[in-house]
């Protein structure tokens, strides 16, 4: 799995974000919760990882082609912050 950085977290938050967004199954799904739990408000000129780079776009077609867990990605994502690189 690619490592998060402080160079790409942001990238790795955002794909996490509209990979959620995207694939949600209604508010009661776990990609829903992961969702509100990321706390991300989007900008209104963004509409998909893409948007961003092509490194928010590599994390986002990992997690699309289930070859990253949201779950998981999410606890990595808390863990870089908790270690405050």
């Amino acid at each position: 799995m690619k490592e998060i950085t402080s160079e790409n977290y942001f990238e790795a938050a955002y794909a996490l974000h509209w990979y959620c967004a995207n694939y949600h199954k209604g508010q009661w799904s776990a990609k829903y919760e992961l969702l509100c739990r990321l706390n991300y408000k989007p900008a209104l000129s963004e509409n998909c990882a893409g948007d961003v780079s092509d490194e928010a776009n590599e994390f986002y077609e990992l997690l699309v082609d289930e070859q990253i867990d949201a779950e998981d990605f999410y606890n990595q994502l808390v863990k870089f912050l908790e270690k405050g690189e």
